[in-house]
């Protein structure tokens, strides 16, 4: 699995910007290796260890599917396979972009093709190879080399403009299926501390918790509550706890226990905060690349001086003898007039 991720890692920031490697940093190393390697040892006893004050364990059952919709690291693991599904994507597109241009360099080199001249030594019976290459080049459009610093070293890769445009492509994708995680994550595992609704009602002594509507607090801060309150919600609660047990029908409740609840908070925010930090990446590398390359054609149609054409004479004839507009120094005379310049070096 690593050998694979290696690969297509390697492949993906020949062509990535700045902002894109740091998304891969992000992703490969503190999101999937953390979810890997402690994920289980975190969230292992989630449903063994949650506890409720009933005594069937039907009813802990039905809790514990109202406390957790689905599980934080299942969901997480689906995340990451589907942020990281646009970047296999764009891997196995350059890497045929990339068989293609091998392709039409191992055909021009069988037909003798010169690519200083562009031209064919020989064209009496290639005709058929030529037209081959015509359709392989138009549909991989113009080839352009640039230098990548990949395995230790600087290398040459040969890009496209399709491989700019897919991995633009790949980028707009990993931005809305990082917000729509984000949007999920905040769906299934944002629950309201029961106080905030109560909160004139609490007494003396209970500490007024704070309760705000904010992104932050309901995103990025989300949190494992210690206690969870089970509450009526159908007929399968009704089945479970409520017709079990000394509860009535009405206004019954079943107060519930996570395991590790700051623990798990804390893995929690750290997802939910690495994903939204993605998220940011995405904007900025879709704002950088078309400036970036709004910056390179302006500078390529620039307007270019026209060149100027410089004499420099040891022994200048007598003709070139142009009085006022020579400047004079202590070992050489300099004459600059319509852009030329004639020097003498005295005996």
């Amino acid at each position: 699995m690593w050998s694979i991720l290696d690969k297509i890692t390697e492949q993906v920031t020949k062509f990535s910007t700045f902002f894109g490697q740091l998304w891969y940093i992000l992703v490969f190393v503190f999101r999937l290796i953390v979810v890997v390697t402690l994920g289980g040892a975190v969230y292992g006893d989630e449903q063994s260890s949650f506890k409720c004050d009933h005594k069937h364990d039907y009813c802990g059952t039905i809790c514990y599917n109202q406390f957790a919709k689905m599980s934080h690291l299942r969901f997480w693991g689906f995340q990451l396979l589907a942020v990281t599904f646009p970047t296999v994507l764009f891997h196995f597109f350059s890497l045929y972009i990339s068989s293609e241009i091998e392709k039409i360099n191992e055909l021009e080199k069988a037909i003798g093709f010169d690519p200083d001249n562009q031209k064919v030594t020989e064209i009496d019976g290639k005709e058929r190879e030529l037209k081959k290459i015509s359709r392989k080049k138009k549909a991989v459009g113009k080839v352009k080399t640039k230098k990548v610093y990949s395995g230790g070293s600087i290398k040459e890769v040969q890009v496209t403009n399709k491989i700019y445009v897919a991995y633009f492509i790949s980028t707009v994708m990993k931005l809305a299926l990082e917000a729509v995680f984000i949007y999920f994550s905040y769906t299934l595992y944002y629950i309201e501390d029961p106080r905030c609704k109560y909160e004139n009602a609490l007494a003396d002594h209970e500490t007024i918790p704070k309760c705000d509507d904010s992104f932050v607090d309901h995103v990025l801060m989300n949190r494992v509550p210690p206690t969870y309150t089970c509450t009526d919600d159908g007929a399968d609660f009704r089945t479970a706890c409520a017709t079990s047990g000394a509860l009535g029908w009405e206004n019954a409740v079943v107060t519930c226990f996570p395991s590790r609840p700051y623990e798990k908070t804390v893995f929690l925010r750290y997802m939910n905060i690495l994903s939204f930090v993605c998220l940011l990446l995405c904007v900025l590398e879709l704002l950088y690349m078309p400036i970036k390359y709004m910056l390179r054609k302006a500078y390529h149609n620039r307007p270019k001086k026209a060149p100027q054409t410089v004499y420099i004479y040891r022994n200048p004839p007598p003709e070139m003898n142009w009085g006022n507009d020579t400047a004079s120094t202590a070992g050489e005379s300099v004459v600059n007039r319509r852009s030329i310049a004639y020097t003498e070096t005295k005996p």
